[in-house]
Order: C-alpha cells, then structure tokens, then sequence
C-alpha cells in the first residue's frame, strides 16, 4: 500500500523539495512570474490530498466486506481527490491574492459533503 512503502513516501517528499527549489531558483534568475512559486506549491499541496486520499480511505474503520462501510469509504475516497484535483485548479488559475481562500473552501467542503453523508446516510456500520 502506498502509505506503508518508505521508499514512496522518501520520494514523494524529495519530489515536493526539488519543485520548491526549482521554483524558486526559476523566480530567482526571473524565468517566472513572482506569484509562480506559490502556485506550484499549492498545485502541489493539492495533488497530495489527491493522490493520498485513497490510501487514508482504506485505513477508515470499518469491515470493508459489508456494503454500508465500503460505499462511504468510495464516497469519501472520490470526495478527498476530487477536492484536492479542486484545490490544485483553483491554484493554477484564480487569482493569487483569492487562491489560498477558495483553495482551502475547496478542501473543506469537501469535509462538509462526507460529514453531511456520514450524518444523514451513516457510515454503515450497522448493516
């Protein structure tokens, strides 16, 4: 599992590093625009909620084989990476003075929908 392979998770933390230090050396010689930087992090930051979502999903309790629990993991699992796709747009094009704001609006309603659903549909837990 991917959150389990030390090797993933050295490398996944090398890559957020590297694009840091590229993305700042860019800003530095003047290749890109000054806001440049803060969007590739966030870009980044974004794609981290995504690609780990799946991995958190499974990890949720619950038995995976009743169907209550296994369909709210999906829906939780679908809603995270498509908050954290939601995140890294917002940051490639609104405006960086908003980004951070409707970035962050992105994530938690994305908490907001899986909280809504676990209250007034359950978890599953009792099937």
């Amino acid at each position: 599992m991917i959150t389990r392979n030390l090797g993933f998770a050295i490398g996944y933390a090398v890559l957020i590093i590297l694009a840091a230090l590229a993305a700042t050396a860019a800003n530095d010689q003047g290749w890109i625009p000054d806001d440049m930087p803060d969007r590739v992090m966030g870009i980044i930051a974004g794609l981290t909620v995504a690609v780990f979502s799946n991995p958190v999903a499974k990890r949720l309790p619950g038995e995976a084989a009743k169907p209550g629990q296994a369909a709210f993991k999906r829906f939780f699992a679908r809603t995270m990476v498509l908050a954290g796709l939601g995140h890294s747009l917002v940051w490639l094009f609104a405006p960086i003075g908003l980004a951070a704001w409707i970035a962050i609006a992105v994530i938690v309603a994305g908490f907001v929908l899986i909280a809504a659903r676990a209250l007034f549909k359950g978890t599953g837990a009792a099937c």
